[in-house]
């Protein structure tokens, strides 16, 4: 993999290309707009990717048998608006990747891509048309503990039949250190 990250204050951007030999490359452009008024952080993010899959199919393990699964390329865009002032902070954004079989825009977990929730979005194996927007909200107590809560919904599209979903997250991190943190969190 490689990438060009820059920062020209208020802008910062990243260019990133990664490849899986045999398997996929991967490409993705982040740009980022952020502005502080007083004790107001805004920012906007958006985001593009994709994938060009090299392979045609992959070996799934299900049942003792291993069976075929047929592989595609896909695309993928976010956009989040973010707001942080006076220990409360809060976000809205929307999400959208699609493949016409089975794909990934990233190898692994999530990746840097936006993301909200803990188990709908899911970049490393997805099928069809995904569509989804987001509401994060949470306040801050004196800079150890966060409380927050995500809500996530859209729809996902696959051969036609398209099938609303819905997520919603209850959120409790405790900074203990710089460098400890513990989190824990209710998804539905």
């Amino acid at each position: 993999g490689v990438a060009a990250i820059g920062s020209y204050d208020p802008v910062s951007f990243q260019l990133w290309y990664a490849a899986l030999d045999s398997v996929a490359q991967l490409y993705a452009a982040d740009v980022t707009v952020g502005a502080n008024l007083g004790d107001v952080d805004l920012s906007l993010q958006a985001q593009v990717a994709g994938s060009s899959m090299w392979a045609d199919n992959a070996g799934v393990f299900d049942a003792g048998a291993v069976n075929s699964v047929a592989l595609d390329d896909a695309t993928f865009w976010a956009a989040e608006l973010g707001a942080k002032a006076f220990g409360f902070d809060g976000s809205v954004g929307y999400v959208q990747f699609d493949t016409d079989e089975i794909s990934l825009i990233s190898f692994e977990d999530q990746g840097s891509f936006i993301d909200a929730g803990e188990d709908l979005l899911n970049y490393t194996a997805f099928a069809g048309d995904n569509k989804y927007w987001f509401v994060t909200a949470g306040y801050t107590f004196a800079d150890k503990v966060r409380v927050g809560a995500d809500y996530v919904a859209g729809e996902n599209e696959v051969n036609g039949v398209s099938r609303d979903e819905y997520e919603a997250v209850a959120r409790l991190d405790y900074k203990y250190s710089k460098k400890l943190n513990f989190k824990t969190w209710y998804s539905y």
